[in-house]
């Protein structure tokens, strides 16, 4: 029996991204525009002589606390891709304008949402 597809309209609302090349939309835009890269010597982790290749595109500079509201001790327990994804999402989620209801009481990361918006430049 042949599967059936249904498309669903998708409306994008914010953007967000930390990436080597910026760690917020605005700047790794205008790093893509301008043809920047982000490659470079890998730092982050200490490299050992049987690695073949000692260079890649690392996120540099990009503090949890600042970027979203997240403490020291909850970023450490968490894993640096995860604290990337979330820093994006953040990201967008106040460029889209939206907060959390909870952001008031209990969500450490969505009260950084607003002034995310509030800083980011429009577009």
């Amino acid at each position: 029996m042949p599967r059936t597809v249904t498309l669903r309209r998708v409306v994008v609302t914010g953007l967000g991204a930390v990436t080597d090349v910026g760690l917020d939309v605005p700047t790794f835009w205008q790093s893509l525009l301008e043809g920047r890269s982000g490659i470079g010597p890998i730092t982050s982790f200490p490299q050992t002589p049987d690695w073949t290749t000692r260079f890649g595109g690392e996120v540099r500079g990009f503090d949890p606390e600042r970027h979203m509201g997240v403490d020291g001790r909850e970023a450490k327990r968490m894993d640096r891709f995860c604290l990337y994804g979330l820093g994006a999402a953040v990201e967008a989620a106040g460029t889209a304008g939206w907060t959390s209801p909870a952001a008031t009481s209990t969500a450490a990361a969505w009260p950084s949402a607003a002034a995310s918006a509030a800083s980011t430049p429009s577009r």
